[in-house]
């Protein structure tokens, strides 16, 4: 499935992670004849201490929501089973290599629907979001739109192709919002870089990332300095 590209629409969520956070470093090999390459990056679920839900299947939300809320919500989301819901962050970081700069050609996303399961959502007291370079996407679309741009300066909208500079190491979040998808995506960038040119492959250690919605009418606790609080509709 290839992404579309489109003016931002921000589908309400935070930051994401899935299961266990698994970091691939690779080396954008592609076509040419050099040996030396034009640069290389590593891909990485962004876990941070103030995001959004996670959602958890009931067994492993029964036991995280009897013990008191943990004070580095990185825990939750790192707990077995759990699943970002709404929004999750992917950093992409370019290391330099023998090029000063990368064009991103072309973003096709992949996602393949799950079978909801019965759970709880949890969500911690306090929220913040990422700045920096955005690749924002929407999984509810088929196929995906997204929109690149450098948040939160949302009017600045960037269009493929993309050229980087890869002078010094840099980041780039993939966004991936969901309202109503739950659900396994990766990605794939195209890129060129003089006579080179490869793919990264945004993906959790070869398999798919995971995603959730809180929709639906799932039970939403959140975290406070006395315990859970269930959330009346």
């Amino acid at each position: 499935m290839g992404g579309v590209a489109r003016r931002p629409t921000w589908v309400a969520g935070t930051i994401a992670a899935v299961t266990v956070a698994v970091v691939a470093v690779l080396v954008a090999v592609g076509s040419g004849h050099s040996k030396e390459e034009p640069f290389s990056y590593s891909v990485n679920e962004a876990r941070l201490r103030c995001t959004g839900p996670s959602f958890l299947p009931q067994k492993a939300a029964k036991e995280l929501l009897s013990k008191p809320p943990p004070q580095d919500w990185r825990d939750v989301q790192s707990h077995p089973g759990s699943v970002f819901a709404d929004t999750e962050y992917v950093e992409i970081h370019l290391q330099p290599g023998t090029r000063q700069s990368v064009t991103f050609k072309r973003i096709d996303f992949h996602v393949r629907h799950r079978r909801p399961q019965k759970g709880a959502l949890l969500y911690p007291s306090c929220y913040e979001m990422v700045p920096g370079l955005w690749i924002a996407a929407d999984l509810d679309e088929t196929p995906p739109g997204f929109t690149i741009t450098d948040f939160p300066q949302e009017s600045h909208v960037i269009h493929l192709p993309w050229t980087i500079p890869v002078k010094a190491p840099r980041t780039i979040y993939l966004v991936a919002n969901s309202s109503n998808c739950v659900c396994g995506w990766r990605a794939e960038i195209s890129w060129v870089s003089g006579t080179r040119q490869g793919t990264i492959q945004v993906a959790d250690g070869g398999k798919d990332y995971e995603i959730a919605h809180s929709g639906g009418g799932i039970p939403k606790y959140i975290a406070g300095p006395s315990g859970w609080t269930l959330s009346r509709p």
